[in-house]
This record gives structure tokens, C-alpha cells and sequence, in this order.
């Protein structure tokens, strides 16, 4: 059990459990792939522009989750009287095991969205967009601290975005693990990004997708 072993060695445990769930998320959006030849939206919306459903929905029956899947109703929105009841049966995979203060139904799984990254809001992305190198190229990204339900339709803005890491006072790519956070790349691999070695610059280029760098 996590609890008995040194706190250095829970964590280290706990970080590995990260990033072994990222890597099944990232199978789980390859195999969205194939079966839709793009990746999910961020998200879905209305006629109006009104948010109803996210990704983290989406992803759900290639993360052997059909039973929630089938009680998910797309006929309202994620915060509606059926799909509100849900929040609590967040899959393990959505969930950081480093992040002790969070609630059942707040997710450490992001993505960022803007013109010229993978995820741009209601658009979905492609993996022949991907023109720079995809294992250079981030698709998912870590957060703590900020309180997203898995079931909403929010993620992170890349024009609102800290091109920092683990800056918990500002939204950005964060964790409770110590010195960094981990992101998954476009090839379906998961890093680690040093907060003290990555700048600015070098994270906006992980974060497009034909930038050129």
C-alpha cells in the first residue's frame, strides 16, 4: 500500500501511475482516430455557441467505459438533471493520483485549444496536421488546482495559457508532482517537461502543430 512506503517512493509510485494513464488516454484518442479519421473536439456545442458536451465524453467507450457512456444523455447539456448525476463516476483515468486535494469529479487532463494546435475548439484536429515532429507535438497536457469537472466542456485557452510550468497561481500546465509535469505528444508518447528547463518559447513550439521548429 502506497500509504506504508516512504513518502519519496509514494510518489514516485504515483507519478508512474500518471503517466502510465496518459498513455492510455492516448490510446484511447488513436483508436478515436482510426474509427473517425480526426480526433475529438474539444468540445461540442449548440446552434447558439453554448458548450454541451467534451472530449472526455467522447473518449469514454475507448476507455472501456460504455456503461457511463450509455448514461450519458446528449440530448442535454453536460450540466443537465441526468448527465449532472454522473460527475462523481469519473473514470480513474481523468484523475491524477499526485493530486490528493482533488474531488472525485475534477480532472488533471487538459487540452489546449487555439488556432493552430491540435485541439481548436468545435474543430476537430488530424493527425495530418501534424506537419512538425508528433513526438515534439503536445496533445494532452497536465493541470492542478483548477477545478474542472470531467464533465465540462472546458480545458485550457492557449491565448489565456502560462507558457510556464507548475505556475499554480495562473492557469497552465501544472501538476503536484515536484519540478515539472507531464504532457502527452501526438505519437502517443508521455513526457516529463522540466519547469526549469523548458522556456517559454521552446513550450509554444511543443504546443503547435506546424510551426516549423
Amino acid at each position: 500500500r502506497l500509504s506504508s512506503l516512504p513518502e519519496w517512493l509514494a510518489e514516485q509510485q504515483r507519478r508512474e501511475q500518471c503517466r502510465l494513464q496518459l498513455e492510455q488516454i492516448g490510446h484511447a484518442l488513436a483508436e478515436y482516430h482510426i474509427d473517425h479519421r480526426s480526433y475529438p473536439p474539444a468540445y461540442i456545442e449548440d446552434s447558439g455557441g453554448k458548450r454541451l458536451h467534451s472530449w472526455r465524453v467522447l473518449l469514454l467507450p475507448y476507455l472501456n467505459e460504455d456503461d457511463l457512456y450509455e448514461d450519458y444523455h446528449f440530448d442535454e447539456p453536460w450540466d443537465g438533471p441526468n448527465n449532472r448525476q454522473l460527475a462523481e463516476r469519473m473514470p480513474h483515468w481523468y484523475g491524477c493520483p499526485s493530486d490528493s486535494g482533488t474531488l472525485e469529479s475534477k480532472t488533471n487532463y487538459v487540452v489546449v485549444s487555439g488556432r493552430g494546435l491540435l485541439f481548436d475548439g468545435k474543430k476537430p484536429g488530424t493527425k495530418k496536421a501534424v506537419t512538425d515532429n508528433p513526438a515534439d507535438t503536445i496533445l494532452i497536457v497536465e493541470t492542478a488546482g483548477h477545478g474542472v469537472n470531467w464533465l465540462e466542456p472546458i480545458d485550457l485557452e492557449f491565448d489565456e495559457t502560462t507558457l510556464t510550468i507548475n505556475d499554480l497561481s495562473q492557469r497552465g500546465i501544472s501538476s503536484h508532482h515536484h519540478l515539472g509535469a507531464h504532457v502527452l505528444m501526438a505519437d502517443g508518447t508521455v513526457e516529463f517537461i522540466d519547469a526549469e528547463e523548458i522556456t517559454p518559447e521552446m513550450l509554444k513550439a511543443k504546443l503547435t502543430v506546424a510551426g516549423g521548429e
